[in-house]
């Protein structure tokens, strides 16, 4: 948004952006309630609610909860989007951010965080809901330095499926989204 460094959002579900989808901004994606298929990358998984994922990014991603039927799931997602490059450039002038480099490097295959992690990164993210500016802005460096020191993390997309993938090829992404 204007005059914002980054998105915070709550999303209900479903509803229209909630698509296989894929985008140069990191994704910060905590699944609030609702179980489902998690796809990121060549990963297909199952989530509950608690699930806390960073996408790096172009890397294409979807939560779909099919028991919900038609019914709308107020809430389910708080969606955090915030441009890597941007955050990288600020992170070479403030010291105390350089230890985000290898967590940005290691989110292109994408990042489920497991335990107490995403506990605490829930519970930061809920936080930030609630506030603005500079608060709003703290909640995400606290989140960041939570992930990045986290030892209780999973990567999800293969090596493969990263070197394979270019983003852009609309008729696969076409291809893919309808078979979905």
């Amino acid at each position: 948004p204007s005059g914002e460094s980054f998105l915070w959002r709550m999303d209900d579900y479903p509803w229209r952006q909630c698509v296989w989808n894929y985008h140069p901004e990191f994704e910060i994606h905590l699944i609030r309630h609702s179980s489902g298929l998690s796809y990121v990358g060549d990963f297909i998984g199952s989530f509950d609610a608690g699930q806390l994922v960073l996408v790096g990014s172009n890397l294409p991603h979807n939560w779909i909860s099919p028991s919900i039927g038609k019914e709308k799931l107020l809430g389910r997602d708080i969606v955090v989007q915030f441009d890597p490059d941007r955050m990288r450039r600020t992170a070479s002038e403030l010291p105390e951010l350089s230890n985000l480099e290898p967590l940005f490097q290691k989110a292109a295959f994408g990042l489920e965080f497991l335990g107490e992690t995403a506990v605490k990164g829930a519970a930061i993210l809920e936080r930030m809901g609630g506030v603005d500016g500079i608060l709003c802005l703290g909640g995400l460096i606290e989140l960041l330095g939570l992930m990045a020191k986290s030892e209780e993390v999973r990567t999800l997309a293969t090596p493969q499926f990263i070197a394979q993938f270019q983003p852009g090829r609309s008729q696969e992404m076409e291809i893919l989204s309808k078979a979905l």
